[in-house]
């Protein structure tokens, strides 16, 4: 990757008294608020993440929280529900027999071709993705009854990266962090934007709402740049990405970065839209900015891989 120093960028950041080179962290910094989550789970939900917690730990897989859950629990936001857990479990696909038997005895049942959704007796759905060594090295998990392929780039990252937390009384479970959820968004919305348009909005979500305690907000760095403030969090997402991708990741996230640069493009229309409806943003400079910022985070370390 270019080596970027600092410099100002037009829309975004007020004049430098100097050039020079961002150094990296030693690695990227997550939040824990204690390691506490922010939103309890629905009581059904602690019941089926409890029972899937006592079978990975019996099959010795380890068992990561990830999607929409994953981010109520870094951050405070209302207006997000869901009702489905996201986890991914690292087993392969011939390890996903005995899993699945295990469920099924506990009362859990799988939802037709959709071979990653489940429905717990209290009713919890929980979409379960194995992303074990050998299908990580693949890079893609073929569902064999349904022939659904999915991408599982970034998914070293899920287990390597997973915050241990709190999510209920008596119960921890491991969580991806938000720069790790946003680069799984980034490739799920890549593998199929048409249908995953959700997952660009809520990348946009995320340049917006990233690590909103990180004490780097005030920090040395930023009040050198001179970037403004709500344009700090995008910044500091491409910040802590930089140092973790994959070649084949960042190729992602710059193939990305490009079509958002283009104000006429599909990708940058779905990103406004998604200011609009969730922060009744609709300059489309902010838009324009935020993709700047993030750009230039993702820029201002070397690749590291």
């Amino acid at each position: 990757m270019e080596h970027l120093t600092r410099s100002r960028i037009p829309g975004c950041f007020t004049p430098s008294c100097c050039k020079r080179t961002i150094r990296a962290p030693s690695k990227p910094r997550v939040r824990s608020r204690k390691n506490i989550s922010m939103h309890p789970l629905l009581p059904e939900q602690v019941t089926a993440a409890r029972d899937l917690k006592t079978i990975c730990d019996d099959l010795q897989a380890d068992l990561v929280l990830i999607g929409a859950m994953a981010y109520r629990t870094w951050i405070d936001d209302p207006a997000r529900h869901t009702l489905d857990i996201d986890v991914a479990v690292a087993i392969d696909l011939d390890e996903f027999a005995r899993l699945s038997e295990r469920l099924r005895a506990a009362g859990w049942q799988q939802e037709g071709k959709m071979e990653h959704r489940w429905t717990t007796p209290e009713g919890a759905r929980v979409d379960l993705i194995p992303a074990g060594p050998k299908l990580r090295k693949q890079g893609t998990l073929n569902w064999p009854v349904s022939g659904m392929r999915m991408s599982l780039s970034g998914f070293d990252h899920v287990f390597r990266d997973s915050v241990t937390t709190t999510v209920a009384e008596n119960l921890n479970l491991k969580v991806i962090p938000l720069h790790v959820l946003a680069l799984l968004k980034i490739v799920a919305y890549s593998e199929s934007p048409y249908r995953r348009q959700k997952d660009l909005a809520d990348v946009a979500a995320l340049l917006k709402r990233y690590d909103p305690e990180d004490v780097r907000r005030f920090g040395p760095e930023i009040l050198d740049i001179g970037l403004d403030y709500e344009l700090v969090a995008a910044y500091l997402i491409g910040r802590d990405l930089a140092p973790i991708c994959s070649t084949e990741e960042n190729r992602l996230i710059h193939a990305l970065i490009e079509r958002l640069r283009d104000r006429d493009s599909p990708d940058f229309r779905i990103f406004q839209r998604a200011l609009n409806d969730e922060f009744h943003e609709s300059r489309r400079s902010l838009a324009a900015d935020l993709i700047k910022a993030f750009r230039f985070g993702f820029g201002s370390l070397p690749n590291q891989e």
